[in-house]
């Protein structure tokens, strides 16, 4: 006699298999999009960051280098990239006569 059908047991085996593949494929993809929503934060981060550099670039002369840098920290505004508020800011540390330490801090949630 020929089996034309599968049993009860061989059907719950396949669902389980299939559960769990299908589980395990959706877990991967949610892991990947929260890597790849936390890459481009950062991103955005580093080119705001490289913007503040870049607009303090013009002010580098020698003639005004020990009048418009003044060691300190100077907050700016918060910018909005796609409803996500970035917090900005840059402080000033000199190392001596003829040296500045610029650091840009760029804060998100």
């Amino acid at each position: 006699m020929r089996k034309r059908s599968f049993s009860l047991t061989e059907v719950l085996v396949g669902a389980v298999i299939l559960a769990l593949t299908f589980g395990s494929l959706l877990a991967s993809f949610v892991t990947a999009r929260n890597y790849s929503v936390r890459a481009t934060q950062r991103l955005i981060a580093a080119n705001i960051a490289r913007d503040t550099l870049s607009s303090l670039y013009p002010q580098l002369s020698l003639e005004t280098w020990n009048t418009i840098f003044i060691t300190g920290t100077y907050p700016l505004s918060t910018i909005n990239v796609e409803v996500v508020p970035y917090t900005r800011s840059y402080t000033v540390t000199s190392l001596g006569k003829q040296y500045r330490q610029v650091t840009v801090s760029v804060q998100y949630p």
